[in-house]
């Protein structure tokens, strides 16, 4: 499946990983899902986004995948927020 939304292409597929061949693959199989998202006019080529992700939740729909995107791109403000709070605990 492949989608556009503001100037993003982004797709997603099903992933099966086996177990490494060094035990011969007697573990359990992973599945999880795969969203790809690739900005398409990004302002210059460094800055381009270019994100694959792997995620346990559904995706079946457009809006399903625009909602693991948006889950990363929360993430950041996630990560600030912890940073701060390893700050504050620091000083007391």
């Amino acid at each position: 499946m492949k989608f556009f939304c503001f100037l993003t292409l982004f797709s997603s597929n099903r992933l099966r990983i086996l177990s490494p061949k060094l035990i011969d693959r007697r573990g359990s199989v992973l599945e999880t899902n795969v969203v790809v998202a690739e900005e398409q006019e990004p302002p210059s080529k460094e800055s381009k986004i270019y994100w694959v992700l792997l995620t346990g939740e559904p995706v079946e729909s457009n809006q399903e995948c625009l909602r693991i995107i948006e889950y990363y791109q929360s993430r950041w403000l996630i990560e600030e927020f912890h940073k701060g709070l390893k700050m504050q605990k620091c000083r007391s």
